[in-house]
């Protein structure tokens, strides 16, 4: 399957507005509370790519309109970086970061029981047959009560894959299971040569995950594939609760990558992904038949000043209405100013569709 149908018809959107989420924040991950309790995690302090920022969190209490100021959770001095965030089933938050210094990285994870109140101690995921991992995308609760949580990593150094061995070389996705959110246990591949992955258990009991190809293999440092993007976004369904998963397919052309997946109210699958071409912003597609095929896209935000956009999480707030979060950053500036940012936006309401 190639990544358009044409068949399938562009999605009809409305914006609602765009707000200021958290000043100077990068990578979002937003959990939902309650109707209009929101929490977001973000990599604040020194943007992009640095070697001491920070992991802070903002809420909401009116549905995402306003935010507090962001508070510190995670501030060692070194360069720490927000990965994934979720609630799992019995209420506990589970938030991911990457601790990287002196060129390695640790997959961090923490907890709160609280809702995001208190935070109990960080602590290391085993990376599995690798030599790093970034906990990434967020968990997946199956039917019987597993927990997966998806990931990506690879083997020394980080990115850069010239002098390794064959089997060592590029980027890998995986998955780790859990019973009750520890510990986590190396559970499979999904994909080589793919990172930044989302899972997404549709109504239809599939799993069907959202991968950034992994242009850094060829492009070897991230900072490279900022100035020559070439990742595209692809998908891979597993029908076994993830033993299997099929051959990736390309949903999006080039420099468009970051795919967050959602299942809407009326059972339409939602994409917001990053668009890392002129015009630079964030867009969306949709699929009526499970993800096999996906229609044109439709431009979410076009604005963004630079490359490095995008990492979206979306939610749906009411039948139709959704709150996307996005970040981007300016380098060509001195300060490299970045922000994060809300589009409030409406699609398809069911009682519109033909």
């Amino acid at each position: 399957m190639n990544y358009s149908s044409e068949a399938a018809a562009a999605p009809r959107i409305e914006s609602d507005g765009r707000v200021l989420v958290c000043p100077g924040g990068h990578a979002p991950k937003v959990v939902r509370l309650g109707a209009d309790r929101l929490v977001a995690a973000a990599r604040t302090g020194l943007t992009g790519v640095a070697d001491n920022s920070s992991v802070s969190l903002v809420e909401s209490r009116d549905g995402g309109r306003t935010w507090t100021e962001p508070r510190i959770l995670v501030n060692s001095g070194n360069d720490e970086r927000v990965q994934m965030m979720s609630r799992l089933p019995g209420g506990i938050i589970l938030l991911g970061f990457t601790r990287r210094s002196n060129g390695t990285c640790k997959g961090m994870l923490m907890t709160s029981s609280d809702e995001g109140r208190n935070w109990d101690d960080p602590f290391e995921m085993r990376p599995g047959p690798f030599d790093y991992i970034y906990p990434f995308g967020g968990v997946t609760a199956l039917p019987d009560g597993e927990l997966l949580l998806t990931a990506y990593g690879g083997y020394y150094p980080v990115y850069e894959h010239g002098d390794k061995p064959r089997e060592r070389k590029g980027d890998f996705t995986l998955f780790f299971r859990s019973r009750d959110g520890s510990p986590w246990d190396y559970g499979g591949l999904i994909c080589r040569f793919s990172t930044q992955p989302h899972l997404l258990r549709l109504s239809s009991g599939v799993l069907l995950a959202s991968l950034r190809s992994a242009e850094l293999e060829e492009a070897m440092t991230y900072e490279e594939s900022l100035k020559r993007p070439l990742a595209r976004t692809l998908v891979s369904e597993s029908r076994d609760e993830g033993r299997i998963w099929s051959r990736p397919r390309r949903v999006t052309g080039a420099a468009e990558m970051q795919g967050f997946l959602l299942e809407s109210s009326w059972g339409e699958l939602v994409m917001t992904y990053s668009v890392r071409h002129k015009p630079y912003g964030v867009a969306i597609r949709t699929s009526r038949d499970q993800g096999k095929s996906w229609g044109p896209p439709v431009a979410l935000a076009d604005d963004a000043p630079a490359t490095d956009v995008g990492l979206s999480q979306t939610l749906e707030m009411e039948p139709g209405k959704f709150l996307t979060l996005y970040h981007w950053e300016d380098r060509s500036t001195p300060r490299r100013e970045a922000n994060l940012f809300g589009i409030f936006w409406r699609m398809n309401p069911p009682s519109d569709r033909s």
